[in-house]
């Protein structure tokens, strides 16, 4: 593997060599993967950095080790060539899973990524210290809960962050953001019960949302991030509001702060009525400045924290986390551990270690301020483009953080519309209603800075024009 490795970290290559085989494997829905020794005898690589790339398909939860058998994967769904795929779209009733469903299409210019990493940037920082640890602990013991490490580094965190204090058993660790979200809503017993959130919201979010079963009362942001108040308080008031989802500093969609006022007096409404509260802060990170969290207002035996790392590292890590109310005064705590002990998740213990120690020594820090940076500078490459194109049909305002644009009509359009017009020439872009359980914001769009900084080329750029155009109302 003398080329490909010397392009990239090894493991990476084995992992990408291995997702290939998977790929490729139409129509077989269970794939005997090759054993650690004969797939590093047939790459020329080390055991360890064949089994680094075993560790992270299993983390993604696309691969399973069978006891004395081997490693199996179970191959998704064939994506229909993209002719078959484009004259079924019309029978899609569902935006958000036509969305997913195409995103894996070949050839697709994505545009609707959520993701700011153009690769796995902590690759080799990651590997380095799983050798590290490889070499002191044998066989690290997984936890069920989580790691214990990276349990403390967490707590350590958020109480630097704000007057509340974490300690480790205030922290849980799921296979990612979903898991997350679907224990802590288990946890909390309210299905039947209504939820208050401020969209647009994460998809992923409100899929768990929906699938607790759980009524959904939206409160759409402005341009601005800013919300109704007098509508937040007359909901409180005549519906029984069981928990409220708010973001913790960036609105991930829309990429825009709300005001320290409202969060502030949202907060103390909240108070008034004795409300749970789970604070968003999956992209917390990518705020473009330094801003006071909503938990700084929130009392903490009512604030449930939840967010993942999938923001931060990458697909290295895309592990969801969730910090509780402190064991002494809440019985939350007995309820979550219990989800989880029931889920029996199976982290990679070494990987969970890897990470808590760029925590630990710091590593992380420089490194999120390098993606900032970035993408704060991508990214007002691309809203000036868009500005200086489209202009006279969007309004694209600079963002205050996250990895894209959040742009509405001037002149009133329908979303689907645009989105179905893009797709059909292989271009696919976030449509406003995927991020709204009641299809919210049809006159807003989410584009996704390019992660090579050079912008959208002609042909987008072109194709946007038309699609805006022919929808027009």
């Amino acid at each position: 593997m003398t080329g490909a490795a010397s392009r990239g970290y090894a493991y990476q290559t084995v992992y990408a060599y291995l997702a290939t085989l998977i790929a490729e494997a139409t129509g077989e829905r269970k794939i005997r993967l090759p054993s650690l020794r004969d797939l590093a005898s047939r790459l020329g690589v080390s055991v360890s950095t064949v089994q680094h790339a075993y560790q992270l398909l299993e983390s993604e939860g696309r691969i399973i080790s069978v006891p004395k058998s081997g490693y199996y994967a179970v191959a998704p769904p064939a994506c229909p060539a993209p002719a078959a795929a484009l004259a079924t779209l019309t029978a899609e009733p569902d935006l958000l899973q036509s969305l997913y469903h195409h995103a894996c299409a070949p050839g697709m210019w994505a545009l609707h990524r959520s993701d700011p990493w153009p690769g796995d940037a902590f690759g080799q920082a990651l590997t380095t210290r799983e050798r590290e640890i490889q070499r002191q602990h044998r066989s690290p013991d997984s936890h069920p809960l989580g790691e214990p490490a990276l349990r403390r580094e967490l707590a350590a965190r958020y109480t630097q962050a704000t007057h509340h204090r974490w300690c480790a058993d205030d922290v849980y660790l799921a296979a990612d953001l979903r898991a997350t979200l679907d224990i802590t809503l288990a946890a909390l017993e309210i299905r039947g019960r209504t939820v208050m959130i401020a969209t647009p919201a994460s998809p992923v979010l409100l899929m768990a949302l929906k699938a607790a079963g759980l009524d959904i009362c939206e409160l759409p942001l402005d341009m601005g991030g800013d919300l109704d108040l007098e509508r937040a308080a007359r909901y409180l008031r005549e519906r029984s509001v069981a928990l409220v989802v708010l973001s913790s500093t960036l609105n991930g969609p829309q990429g825009a702060l709300m005001p320290d006022t409202t969060r502030q007096a949202l907060a103390k409404l909240l108070d008034h009525h004795g409300t749970l509260v789970l604070e968003d802060d999956d992209h917390g990170e990518l705020c473009f400045s330094n801003e006071t969290p909503l938990r700084e207002w929130v009392a903490p035996e009512r604030l449930l924290v939840c967010g993942s790392f999938a923001r931060t590292i990458g697909t290295e890590a895309r592990y969801g986390y969730l910090l509780t109310p402190p064991q002494a005064r809440s019985p939350m705590t007995t309820s979550v551990r219990q989800c989880l002990l029931q889920r029996n998740f199976h982290l990679p213990p070494v990987r969970q270690k890897a990470v808590a120690r760029l925590y630990q020594r710091r590593a992380i820090d420089g490194q999120l301020r390098s993606l900032r940076n970035g993408l704060k500078l991508n990214i007002g490459r691309l809203v000036q483009q868009l500005d200086d194109s489209l202009g006279d049909l969007l309004s694209v305002p600079m963002p205050a953080g996250g990895s894209g644009v959040w742009v509405s009509s001037r002149h009133g359009i329908d979303a689907r519309q645009v989105y179905d017009h893009l797709l059909k020439r292989r271009i696919l872009i976030a449509p406003g209603p995927v991020f709204s359980s009641l299809g919210n914001h049809p006159q807003c769009l989410r584009i996704a800075c390019p992660v090579n900084g050079l912008g959208l080329p002609g042909r987008v750029i072109a194709e946007l024009r038309k699609a805006l155009q022919s929808s027009r109302s």
